[in-house]
């Protein structure tokens, strides 16, 4: 079995009083993409940051690549927004080895938040490693191969969005729309991000 392209071993780190990570521990595939899904809290983006070497763990180890993410130079911070623009402009302009993607649809218009979706399956597909940190149990269904639930920084659960969802169940939305012209659109829009939305008296 061939080595995975992202692990963490008993990753800690805390800001004051606060633990933002408690023992995290994960491993990553290579082409495979990983769902860190949570509200905000939990510890997603401080083990995005520390996988990325912008941030040190207070204890634990992480290998991206083969490469120790705590021998070498830290990178630069970036604000929330700029971090967001250059995972988007990494995600459509290349073919990473591996690439962290940190919530990276918050904010986007949905016509933005679909077309990202496609580039992450592009780069799945071309054999790209993606570990993509969201709070959006639909986006981690839509995308991940795995799914981390994140809770109280640490690993809640683990699971293959079907495996999940049949732990504890789907949730279904009735949507009614005042035009057919709208409903159609929203049923094409679902459909291209890999729904199955069906009209009332379908099969």
């Amino acid at each position: 079995m061939s080595k995975p392209a992202v692990e963490a071993h008993g990753l800690r780190k805390a800001f004051g009083e606060v633990q933002a990570l408690d023992g995290l521990s994960l491993a990553v595939p290579a082409g495979c993409v990983l769902g860190l899904l949570g509200p905000n809290g939990p510890g997603k983006t401080t083990t995005v940051s520390i996988l990325a070497t912008s941030l040190r763990p207070d204890a634990g180890r992480a290998t991206v690549g083969g490469l120790d993410v705590a021998a070498g130079r830290l990178v630069r911070g970036y604000s929330g927004g700029m971090r967001r623009r250059l995972d988007v402009a990494a995600a459509l302009l290349h073919r990473p080895a591996v690439l962290f993607l940190d919530e990276p649809t918050t904010g986007l218009d949905p016509e933005s938040r679909l077309a990202l979706w496609g580039s992450v399956r592009d780069l799945a597909r071309s054999g790209s490693t993606v570990l993509l940190t969201t709070q959006y149990l639909e986006e981690a269904d839509a995308l991940a191969d795995q799914v981390v639930i994140i809770s109280a920084g640490r690993v809640a659960d683990t699971g293959t969005p079907g495996e999940l969802k049949a732990r504890f169940g789907t949730v279904l939305f009735h949507l009614d729309f005042g035009r057919q012209e709208a409903a159609q659109a929203a049923h094409t829009a679902l459909a291209s991000a890999g729904y199955r939305p069906q009209r009332d008296g379908a099969a």
